[in-house]
């Protein structure tokens, strides 16, 4: 089950494999008496106008043992997304979000990918209005920076936090 605001026009080529319901619906509006194993929102919840509240609906809906699952933009995407939603997160923020939660932070990312985003992704498309994600040498380019960043962690534009509700 998904909620968003509307329906993406991918949608359903990604949900081709397995049964699928989007409710289009601001999270903030979402009411349901199910309770949910796993919740996942992926670089959404920076594009929330309140996250706090957010965060607690979901710990609202979440079944005791259940896991919520977050990935939000560090500090350093400003550099790369420049503003982008609502805001970007540092451990402060994270520490208010999650507050009195069982959680963890993982980053992702590092230096050469954080070039790698600037170079073929946020600078073609601020002088170009395109991006070249879609080369054949970008794929290939992330395998390398990926092993790359785990020696130089810093500059991570992504933290993924990961929060298990207690009893």
């Amino acid at each position: 089950m998904g909620v968003d605001i509307y329906k993406h026009i991918d949608f359903d080529n990604y949900t081709l494999n397995f049964e699928s319901n989007l409710i289009e619906s601001r999270i903030e509006d979402f009411e349901i008496d199910k309770k949910f194993d796993l919740i996942l929102s992926i670089t959404s919840l920076e594009h929330i106008e309140n996250d706090v509240l957010t965060v607690c609906k979901c710990d609202d809906i979440l079944k005791t043992g259940g896991i919520q699952i977050y990935v939000i933009p560090s500090f350093w995407s400003l550099f790369i997304h420049l503003w982008h939603g609502y805001r970007q997160y540092n451990p402060k923020r994270i520490k208010i979000l999650f507050n009195e939660k069982k959680y963890k932070v993982y980053r992702l990312g590092g230096i050469f990918s954080f070039f790698l985003i600037l170079l073929f992704i946020s600078i073609p498309n601020l002088l170009f209005s395109r991006i070249l994600q879609h080369s054949s040498v970008y794929p290939k380019l992330i395998e390398k920076c990926n092993r790359l960043d785990k020696s130089l962690p810093f500059c991570s534009h992504l933290y993924v936090v990961v929060v298990k509700k207690s009893i």
